[in-house]
């Protein structure tokens, strides 16, 4: 779903060096809206000058790698939930208001708990990672009216 480019490009006061904004409304905008913030046309492209500006200026249009959690900081994340907390709070009082076998259940809970999560989790991280390795690394860009 596209929105006109007159509402949206009217809403944002970019000047023509887009120095200042950076929009976070990305995908509403068309094409061609783009196009007018970046004072450039899909078919020239950024001239290779304005392009080196930019590199220089924003960075290389690459995202951040995030650092894979170890498996132990994983599992103990699990605790760090506030059920989890409470659950443990009512297990101690249990434990000291002659409910021990209230309180082993709650814990057992608890650990169930927290293996489950750890197992789920370190599974999506290895296929979160896995993907990076699947997506494509390069793009087709037009510089000065040039395909590249």
């Amino acid at each position: 779903m596209t929105f006109p480019s007159s509402k949206v490009c009217s809403s944002l006061h970019l000047d023509s060096d887009f120095s200042e904004h950076q929009p976070e409304i990305w995908h509403q905008l068309d094409i061609e809206a783009i196009a007018t913030l970046f004072t450039t046309s899909g078919a020239t492209g950024l001239s290779t000058e304005k392009a080196l500006s930019h590199l220089t200026k924003y960075g290389p249009n690459v995202f951040t790698e995030a650092s894979p959690r170890s498996h132990v900081r994983i599992f103990f994340s699990q605790f760090a939930t506030l059920p989890v907390a409470l659950l443990t709070v009512a297990a101690i009082i249990s434990f000291f208001t002659d409910g021990q076998i209230d309180a082993a259940v709650i814990m057992g809970v608890v650990a169930i708990n927290a293996i489950i999560g750890y197992l789920t989790e370190s599974q999506s991280e290895k296929i979160i990672f896995s993907l990076k390795t699947r997506s494509e690394q390069q793009a087709d860009v037009v510089r000065s009216a040039v395909s590249q």
